[in-house]
């Protein structure tokens, strides 16, 4: 869970700058290439997610 939350903090770090009025993520946010399944799974498991 560390690592997606160090990634979207960089993605999130990146557009802060330009001081935008809105960021919109994706609805799975916590789905992206590289998270070994075991990790995906306890990530679903502690956001509550189906």
């Amino acid at each position: 869970m560390d690592n997606m939350i160090a990634f979207w903090e960089r993605q999130i770090n990146a557009v802060l700058p330009d001081k935008p009025d809105v960021i919109v993520l994706p609805e799975m946010c916590e789905r992206y290439n590289g998270v070994p399944q075991k990790e995906k799974l306890e990530l679903r498991d502690a956001l509550g997610a189906a």
